[in-house]
């Protein structure tokens, strides 16, 4: 689950919860504890130029969008980028909709 608010020049995330279903403990898994989920909120969604942006970084978050990545858990740190891409991809039309009206 995601939580999103529009913010004057962006969206941002205000909280997110994932499951671990499969993950291995204390690798994977790390996605489902509060530590991990915490460090979304406040991430925006979109860079300077626009373009889809939130993702968990491997080597440290480097910006507003980014999330540290979990060390030893790169296929969970990509199927999270590849889940919040895929998920919200969706609602883009609709966020950006609202966006341009205010």
């Amino acid at each position: 689950y995601v939580s999103l608010q529009q913010t004057e020049d962006n969206v941002m995330i205000t909280g997110i919860v994932m499951d671990h279903a499969g993950e291995t403990p204390g690798l994977g898994a790390e996605i489902a504890t509060e530590t991990v989920q915490k460090a979304f909120e406040g991430k925006k969604l979109y860079n300077a130029e626009g373009e889809f942006a939130v993702r968990m970084q491997k080597g440290g978050a480097q910006n507003e969008y980014q999330v540290d990545a979990i060390t030893g858990g790169t296929k969970t740190c990509d199927g999270v980028n590849a889940m919040l891409k895929a998920g919200l991809e969706g609602y883009l039309p609709y966020i950006n909709a609202n966006k341009s009206n205010e």
